[in-house]
Order: C-alpha cells, then structure tokens, then sequence
C-alpha cells in the first residue's frame, strides 16, 4: 500500500461517473441512429430494441446530462469563486498555464526540465472546458431536432439542416477526442496504464503527486496538508468493481471510436 493525498472530492467522483455512464450511452445510441444503414449499425439498432427505442433512449439520457451538466457547472462556479478565479487551485486558465506549456514544450525537445505542475495542468483543464463548449451545442441543437415541428415555428427550415449538421459533428469530435486524446491521457500513457483509479478513489498515490504535480505538493506541504505517512487502500470489492467499470468504459470507447473511423464517410455530415 503507498500513502496517498485525497485529489477529487466525493461530488467530483459522482459527477465524473455519472458523465461517463451518461456520454457512453449517448454514443453508443447516437452511432447507432447514425450507422443504422450499416450491417454493424443496424444490428446495433436491433439488440437496443429498434429505432424508435433508440431515439426514445437518446432523448431521454440528453436531458440528465444537460441538468447534470447544469448542476455540476453550478457548483464548480460556486467552488472557483470561493477559492479565488484564477488561484493555484482554480481550473480557469492562466498565463501561468501557458508557461507551463512552453516549459514542457522546451523540454520534450531536450531543452530544459519539465514544468512543476500544479493540482491542474493545462492539458486537464482543456479536457475539462472542452465539455462545457460542447455541452451547450449537443444540448440546443439536440432540442431543435427532437421537437423539429415546435422549432420551426421560432427558427427558419433551413436552421435544423445546420442544427442537425452541428450536432452529428459536435457529437463525432467529442467522441473522438473522448475515447482517443483523453483515454490515453488518462489511462493509457506509460505512467498510468492500464487505469488510473484517482478518479474513482479519489486518492493520489504521493509517489505519483511528488513525480507529476510538485508544485501542488510544495503548496500542500506549505500549508501543512501533505500527508506525510498513513496509507489508505481500497477495500478488494470496491476495488474490482471500479477496476472492471473503468476498464469496460475505456474498451467500449475503443470499440466505438474504431467504428467511428470506418464509419465517418457514411454519417451524413456533409448535410
């Protein structure tokens, strides 16, 4: 067992979780609407119970992201603003996030020492924002095509042409970017592979804070809340339950980023 330094709250956990089940569903539903003319996309549609369960299904998991997006959004404004906008423990950006990027760009080249990160680094704070840009789009647009007839009677015909365009290319970036850039970086680079659990346990082994993030542990130790011993070890149940969720995530959305590839030329986006 290694110490560990608590990284992700109990609502942080819930709420990545519950975006996870949530987004998984929507692209495993929204291929399938997509795909439906393929071998591998109608016999998708047919074990989900048919086109028009698809859609009842896609509708209806849309909306508790969007409140769940709602809330959490709420309460990490709430969070942000009472430890400071642009403070050390803030996920906005900063010049000091784009130094960091520089820093590490030198070094990958050999020029210099890595950046000392802090509890954000830049690339998690992109991963995060990317889900507050597209959230909005998937949402309004989803709206616009499910009540089309309502719609029109506010929006120009031609207007759910684009919504639908919008929302079949915002949906395919996000998977993409989901199941590729942010699975790799967070599970599949050399240092956590095959999983790394911080966000199910919410615990940081502090090997891994001391090696990724020192400057968050000079922060904590400064103000006296760096563990300094005390190990904490997730209990062998919950510990193959989170495993088998988080590995079954990251394979289904190499299952369907892979048809996603192989599929992209037949998924209409050319309108």
């Amino acid at each position: 067992m290694n110490a560990t330094q608590k990284r992700f709250t109990p609502s942080d956990r819930l709420f990545h979780l519950g975006l996870m089940i949530t987004f998984l569903t929507q692209a495993v539903t929204g291929l399938a609407q997509l795909t439906m003319r393929t071998p591998w996309g109608s016999t998708l549609m047919y074990r989900m119970g048919g086109y028009e369960k698809v859609v009842s299904i896609h509708y209806i998991v849309g909306i508790m992201m969007g409140f769940l997006f709602l809330i959490h959004g709420g309460n990490s404004l709430l969070r942000m603003g009472r430890s400071g906008w642009f403070g050390s423990d803030s996920l906005l950006f900063s010049w000091r996030d784009l130094r960091h990027m520089g820093t590490n760009i030198k070094w990958m080249v050999g020029m210099g020492p890595p950046a000392r990160l802090g509890r954000w680094s830049y690339w998690e704070k992109f991963d995060y924002w990317a889900v507050f840009w597209g959230m909005p789009i998937l949402a309004i647009t989803g709206l616009m095509l499910a009540h089309s007839v309502e719609a029109s009677r506010y929006v120009p015909g031609w207007s759910l042409n684009i919504a639908g365009l919008l929302h079949r290319a915002e949906a395919l970036l996000a998977m993409v970017y989901i199941f590729g850039i942010h699975f790799f970086m967070g599970h599949m680079r050399p240092s956590a592979f095959p999983m790394n659990p911080s966000i199910f346990t919410g615990e940081m082994p502090l090997s891994d804070l001391h090696h990724e993030k020192p400057a968050w542990a000079e922060e904590l130790k400064n103000q006296g809340l760096l563990k300094n011993g005390g190990e904490r070890s997730a209990s062998p149940l919950f510990k193959t339950v989170y495993t088998l969720t988080g590995v079954t995530a990251v394979a289904i959305g190499l299952y369907l980023l892979i048809h996603t590839v192989i599929f992209m030329g037949r998924m209409g986006l050319s309108g």
